[in-house]
């Protein structure tokens, strides 16, 4: 059995004002209400809640970011994806609703 050991030098983090972390927090709501919110599938927490994301200088995300909003009744879900090129808003509105299946209902009729 061979054991290497040894001591890597992790290098000196870059700077200057384009090399800072900069984040944007997103109001994310859901209609209904309470909907399960995940950022790039990984669940964040209940909405309504501030979803952050890792932006430039400008408000642009940094990488592709899907933000997922899932009704946790039914397991409908809708997403939207921030890509580099856009604005990362200061809210958004998910609304399940035409996802949700059709529930049966009662009529009475002659």
């Amino acid at each position: 059995m061979v054991v290497l050991a040894g001591c890597v030098a992790r290098p000196e983090p870059l700077a200057g004002p384009e090399y800072e972390e900069h984040w944007r927090e997103v109001l994310v709501q859901t209609i209904p209400r309470n909907g399960y919110v995940e950022r790039n599938g990984e669940y964040v927490g209940v909405a309504p809640i501030a979803v952050r994301v890792r932006t430039t200088e400008s408000g642009r995300p940094v990488r592709p970011q899907r933000i997922t909003a899932t009704d946790t009744a039914s397991g409908a879900y809708v997403w939207k994806l921030l890509v580099p090129g856009e604005q990362v808003p200061e809210r958004m509105l998910m609304d399940i609703r035409p996802f949700l299946s059709v529930q049966p209902g009662i009529s009475f009729g002659p």
